[in-house]
C-alpha cells in the first residue's frame, strides 16, 4: 500500500485514520488489501506463510523473534507448525485505552501454545523487558 500511495509506511502509520488523497484511510486500504485481495486469492494463512519465509531467511538459531501484530489464528498456524508449539509463546498485551473494538483482529490462542498476559504501562524498552521475562519463564535457557 505505501508504494501505491507513494509514501513511507512510517509516515502513513502516523496518519492511518486520515483520508489519503485516494479517499480511503491508510488503515482502510490495508484492511482491503488483506481481506479483499490477499486472503481470498492466496489463502487465510498467507501472512503466516510470508512470516515463515522471512523467519527462515533472517532468524538466527537461539534468537527470539517477536511478532507484534498477529490477531488471526490462521496466520499463526504456519509459524507454529514451522517452529513447533513448544517453542512458541503467545503474549496477549493489555494497555489502558487500547482494545479490539472496531477491529477485525482479536486476542488469539492455539492449542498447546503457552499464553501469557502482559499489562503494559511502559515505553518500548519496558515492554521489551516484559517480553524477555515472559519468554524466560516459559523457556528457561
Amino acid at each position: 500500500v505505501p508504494a501505491l500511495i507513494g509514501m513511507k509506511h512510517e509516515e502513513l502509520e502516523k496518519r492511518k485514520d486520515e483520508p489519503t488523497w485516494f479517499g480511503p484511510t491508510y488503515r482502510e486500504m490495508q484492511i482491503a488489501m488483506s481481506e479483499v485481495y490477499a486472503k481470498p486469492l492466496l489463502g487465510k494463512d498467507v501472512f503466516g506463510r510470508i512470516a515463515v519465509t522471512h523467519l527462515k531467511n533472517h532468524l538466527s538459531p537461539g534468537r527470539v523473534m517477536v511478532i507484534s501484530d498477529c490477531g488471526f489464528v490462521d496466520e499463526m498456524i504456519p509459524i507454529i507448525e514451522w517452529i513447533n508449539h513448544r517453542n512458541c509463546l503467545i503474549v496477549q498485551l493489555y494497555r489502558e485505552g487500547c482494545d479490539f473494538l472496531n477491529d477485525s483482529r482479536s486476542y488469539v490462542d492455539y492449542n498447546g501454545v503457552t499464553v501469557q498476559e502482559l499489562y503494559n504501562k511502559h515505553d518500548l524498552e519496558g515492554f521489551r523487558a516484559q517480553v524477555v521475562r515472559a519468554d524466560e519463564r516459559k523457556m528457561p535457557r
